[in-house]
């Protein structure tokens, strides 16, 4: 459920000679499956939304040439025939400063859900990645701010999710008591590693009973580094009875490091469909699927 740009098409071509990190579109299509992705648009700190709204009408106009990939907007296009469809959403609200008419702006585009806040605190809520928290400089975790509050009743109004992955433990509760549809799209869960940038068993408990999705993440820095970490991670959630919102969130296209049979999601799938033969329908399509059509449905 969370995977960048970049692995489709090589818009971001900065941030890609830095990381050299790129899996391209065929990475992802299977000849006899239908895959849906969840692509993440981050934006460059040097960038603002005009930026963005260029970057996904440039990505539209690419991707309306290839007949195997869907944007999927509703209800219908969700259901329809397609090898490969992409539902987007944002990754940091940094760039939103008139949260209203972007948001309704941006759904219009395609997109369904929205993470807050990334790598710096902003003015909507806290990161627990924020460099001056993570050096103990700042102690203080405030949440969500009035601003922030502002922004989930807006993405409520047009049925988006939040995406509490990056969020600090304050920011991530805040959310879960006002948000309708919440995601948690590409972490592991502090009980195997304890890492910030992993979710507590509390906020992951919340996320489900919400009906919401946990996306675990292949990363090795929030995950055992061995073969049978992503396995690990899973079987965690499966014990702690998670298994209605366990998913798949690869963070494919960022500058991670995986295991090297983690180098795609059908390499992942494949993993899956071997340790968890009776959870693996599951946790591949079957709990993200539900979750797409009850947010497309409303």
């Amino acid at each position: 459920i969370h995977t960048h740009l970049n692995t489709l098409q090589d818009f971001f071509q900065l941030r890609s000679k830095i990381q050299k990190h790129k899996i391209t579109v065929d990475d992802h299509i299977h000849p006899d499956k239908k895959i849906i992705l969840n692509i993440s648009f981050y934006i460059q700190f040097y960038q603002n939304f005009e930026s963005l709204i260029l970057l996904v009408n440039n990505f539209n106009e690419e991707i309306s040439k290839n007949s195997h990939i869907k944007l999927i907007k509703n209800s219908e296009d969700l259901n329809s025939d397609f090898k490969l469809g992409l539902i987007y959403h944002l990754e940091s609200a940094r760039i939103i400063a008139n949260p209203h008419d972007q948001i309704k702006q941006l759904n219009q585009l395609g997109f369904k859900g929205i993470i807050p806040v990334h790598f710096i605190d902003n003015c909507y809520g806290n990161s627990c990645d924020d460099f001056t928290r993570r050096l103990k400089l700042k102690a203080t975790d405030s949440g969500l701010s009035g601003q922030g509050k502002e922004l989930v009743e807006i993405c409520n109004e047009f049925d988006m999710w939040l995406d509490l992955s990056h969020a600090t433990d304050k920011t991530s509760t805040d959310i879960l008591k006002l948000a309708k549809h919440v995601v948690a799209s590409h972490v592991g869960f502090r009980g195997i590693k304890d890492f910030k940038r992993n979710i507590s068993l509390e906020v992951a408990k919340e996320i489900a009973h919400k009906g919401g999705l946990i996306g675990i993440i292949p990363w090795t820095h929030l995950i055992p580094s061995d073969e049978s970490g992503h396995s690990t991670v899973i079987e965690f959630g499966l014990k702690h009875n998670l298994e209605k919102a366990l998913c798949i969130g690869t963070d494919f296209g960022a500058p991670i490091k995986t295991h090297k049979s983690n180098q795609s999601i059908l390499d992942i799938a494949s993993k899956l469909e071997r340790d968890f033969p009776k959870y693996s329908d599951r946790i591949l399509w079957k709990n993200a699927f539900s979750f797409y059509q009850k947010v497309f449905s409303e």
